[in-house]
């Protein structure tokens, strides 16, 4: 089940709080940053998913929100 749900899966994805953010509108990736709409609150986690190219892994960053950061650097993975 696993492998299939990474087959399906967008090469980049972004949770807030475990809730599947909408590209675009909710985020945004470019150039190794991540930018959000508006800053979570303190305390919430953020995770950001990219799937392994050629293979069935995944690479997965996991941010602490202060309730002030929207714009997020991310791993060399993600560029």
């Amino acid at each position: 089940m696993a492998n299939h749900l990474l087959a399906d899966m967008d090469p980049t994805s972004v949770h807030l709080n475990g809730v599947l953010a909408v590209p675009g509108i909710d985020y945004q990736v470019s150039k190794g940053m991540l930018s959000l709409a508006s800053p979570p609150c303190a305390g919430s986690e953020v995770y950001i998913t990219a799937r392994v190219h050629g293979s069935d892994a995944a690479h997965i960053q996991r941010f602490i929100a202060d309730g002030y950061t929207f714009l997020f650097k991310l791993d060399t993975v993600f560029e």
